[in-house]
């Protein structure tokens, strides 16, 4: 009898369970496998968990990190893709890019996150994020340019870490 009781508990939980998940049309605390984001979303990832990636080039590298920083739950997987779809900020891939986006397009505002070498982006994704779509509002568009990519430019440009 003591058993039957201990059955019907956990007969109790698990039907519990199941109208969570019929609510919510998923299991919880259900994960996503990481192979199934793109490289974009990846770096994303990492850049939100605060975990360095310049040096990954590869996607399993990038899986790898996603992998031991812990796992992908789908409520984080779906907040990844409602920021994506907010991302209004360009990652300058080079001098080039970046002259043909700001230099030559007088007439708009910018506001430019620079990277230098050997630092982390500062704010943050996430918050980097916030303030760019909030600038978006107002007409200024926004960047962000990786010093260690271009290191020689941002000399030039005198883009360097003042002790």
């Amino acid at each position: 009898s003591w058993s039957f009781c201990v059955f019907l508990l956990v007969l109790c939980i698990r039907f519990c369970e199941w109208l969570t998940w019929l609510e919510s049309e998923r299991l919880p605390l259900q994960l996503v496998d990481p192979l199934a984001l793109s490289i974009k979303e990846l770096q994303r990832l990492l850049e939100a968990r605060g975990i360095p990636h310049d040096d990954l080039i590869e996607k399993t590298e990038l899986v790898e990190a996603v992998e031991n920083s812990g796992g992908l739950s789908t409520e984080e997987s779906e907040v990844l893709m409602q920021t994506a779809s907010f991302e209004e900020s360009l990652n300058f891939t080079s001098e080039r890019h970046f002259l043909e986006e700001v230099e030559d397009s007088k007439s708009t505002v910018w506001a430019v996150r620079v990277v230098p070498h050997g630092h982390k982006p500062f704010p943050n994704y996430p918050l980097w994020n916030v303030v760019a779509h909030r600038l978006s509002r107002i007409g200024i568009q926004t960047g962000t340019f990786y010093c260690p990519r271009h290191n020689s430019w941002c000399l030039r440009q005198g883009w360097k870490i003042v002790p």
